[in-house]
C-alpha cells in the first residue's frame, strides 16, 4: 500500500525531526513527497513539504526552504486546507524576513493572518501578528508594531 508506506514516511520523518536527526528525516521526507505523489495524495505531498521546510530551516537552507514552502502553499491551496496553507505563509514570511525580503515577509504574513482567522486559528494568527511586529519594527515603523503586537498579546 503506497500510500500507507507514504503516511508511516511522514511520521518517522517527524519523529526524526523532533530528534534532530536531520539527514534521516529530510532522506524519509523526500520518499514521502515521492510516494503521497505516486498516490495522488494532494495534501500527503503538502505536509511533507511542509516537514520538509522545518528540516531546511533547521539547517539555514532558506532558498530551498522557501521553494519547498512555494509548492506547499499551492498544494494546500489545491486541497481545500485554509489552515495547511496559513501555516505555509507564516513560515514563508519568517523566511522573507530572515532574508530581509520585508516587502515580501509583510504580504505573507498579512495573507496567513486573513487564513488563520477564517480558520479560527487564534494561535496561528498571533503568532502572525507577532512576526508581522518584526516585520514593522526592522521598518521602524513603531506604531504599526505595537498596534500589531498588542493585537497578538489579545489573541
Amino acid at each position: 500500500d503506497v500510500l500507507g508506506e507514504a503516511n508511516d514516511l511522514q511520521t518517522l520523518g517527524r519523529v526524526l525531526l523532533r530528534r534532530f536527526k536531520l539527514d534521516e528525516a529530510e532522506k524519509s521526507l523526500n520518499r514521502a513527497v515521492e510516494l503521497h505523489r505516486q498516490a495522488h495524495s494532494v495534501l500527503g505531498e503538502a505536509n511533507d513539504l511542509q516537514l520538509l521546510t522545518d528540516v531546511l530551516l533547521r539547517r539555514s537552507k532558506l532558498d530551498e526552504a522557501e521553494e519547498s514552502l512555494d509548492g506547499a502553499v499551492e498544494l494546500h491551496r489545491q486541497a481545500h486546507s485554509v489552515l495547511g496553507e496559513a501555516n505555509d505563509l507564516q513560515k514563508l514570511g519568517d523566511v522573507f524576513l530572515r532574508r530581509d525580503k520585508l516587502d515580501e515577509a509583510e504580504e505573507s504574513l498579512n495573507r496567513a493572518v486573513e487564513l488563520h482567522r477564517q480558520a479560527h486559528s487564534f494561535l496561528g494568527e498571533a503568532n502572525d501578528l507577532q512576526s508581522l511586529g518584526d516585520v514593522f519594527l526592522r521598518r521602524d515603523k513603531l506604531d504599526e508594531a505595537e498596534e500589531s503586537l498588542n493585537r497578538a498579546v489579545e489573541l
